[in-house]
């Protein structure tokens, strides 16, 4: 956190990351919480969650959301699709990919804790987010600039 990155006159002066543990998604219908980011200032935020989803017999599709508490509720944004029907591999299957959103944290907040959850809907045998030697879950932030929302609120800023 807090490191520095600049490019072509352009610096971001804010990034922040999140590894995850693994999540076994066991209810269809339920959105589990992976994990947090702690972004430190207010500002527009790119957030990149990175997934290593595994599991078998995935007659389902499984998405992601994110939101500023551990409940769909509080969903900021649309939820992202990672996968749909990998119906017929009988052991364990392991696709990895990444959803993205833009979210504003308006000028009067110091920061904010974003939450990544993810849940499925259909048939699975088992469905989990995976973290091991072979990958991991997690997210990353970066700032792209400063907000110009007043209040204290976070927005999508994307669709």
């Amino acid at each position: 956190m807090g490191a520095s990155l600049q490019s072509d006159g352009v610096t971001s002066c804010d990034v922040a990351s999140a590894a995850f543990g693994a999540t076994t998604l066991t209810t269809d219908g339920v959105f589990y919480s992976l994990g947090s980011i702690a972004l430190p200032t207010s500002g527009l935020w790119r957030i990149t969650f990175q997934a290593r989803t595994g599991g078998n017999t995935l007659a389902a599709y499984i998405h992601c959301a994110i939101s500023t508490s551990t409940s769909i509720g509080n969903q900021i944004g649309t939820k992202r699709m990672l996968i749909e029907r990998v119906q017929t591999q009988s052991s364990n299957l392991n696709i990895g990919q990444n959803a993205e959103w833009y979210i504003d944290v308006a000028d009067g907040a110091s920061g904010a804790t974003i939450y990544v959850l993810a849940g499925y809907a259909g048939s699975v045998g088992s469905a989990f987010m995976q973290d091991d030697a072979n990958g991991q879950t997690g997210v990353f932030a970066t700032k792209v600039r400063e907000s110009t929302t007043a209040g204290t609120g976070v927005t999508n800023a994307g669709f």
